[in-house]
């Protein structure tokens, strides 16, 4: 008798169990990619960290992003309204100068269950963003809310500095 009742028992934790990770994995995934046009990039969709090493090849290594930092990202671009920005970038204001050398291309994409969200633009307005407001200086905190999380994070700092750069 006390057989039965153990199993029984087990096989409610089991089931418990089971439920708890469906819950769990019911729960809308989160992937975002960060991408400098020199080759700094941060991918969650396939646990990638590359660094820009300027003259000497990229890196890239396996990287899964810890959870607190995924969250914090998240959480920024739900108060930023990421996924309701104009595409393929928020429009820069009428008298914004253009022009800057260098530039590059800088490229934001993220997805949220059946979501998705994909932006890019050009630095080369970057005088603009001394006077940023609205989704710009949003882009602009987001940006470097990524950047803060990838250059702490020990593996990146553990990759070679590259040559002719600060970093």
């Amino acid at each position: 008798m006390r057989a039965l009742i153990w199993l029984g028992l087990i096989a409610v934790a089991v089931s418990t169990a089971h439920a708890d990770t469906r819950a769990k994995s019911s729960r809308p995934r989160f992937d975002f990619l960060y991408s400098q046009g020199l080759g700094t990039r941060i991918s969650t969709y396939d646990s990638t960290l590359t660094k820009d090493l300027v003259i000497d090849p990229d890196t890239t290594i396996h990287f899964v992003l810890p959870k607190a930092d995924l969250d914090s990202i998240y959480a920024k671009m739900v108060e930023i309204h990421f996924f309701d920005m104009e595409e393929p970038h928020p429009v820069w204001p009428p008298n914004c100068p253009g022009g800057y050398v260098p530039n590059m291309q800088i490229r934001l994409e993220a997805t949220w269950g059946a979501k998705s969200k994909h932006l890019e633009w050009s630095t080369d307005k970057v005088p603009c963003i001394a006077r940023a407001t609205g989704d710009w200086q949003n882009l602009w905190d987001l940006e470097h809310l990524i950047l803060r999380i990838m250059w702490r994070q020990p593996e990146f700092q553990a990759l070679p500095v590259p040559q002719g750069s600060y970093r």
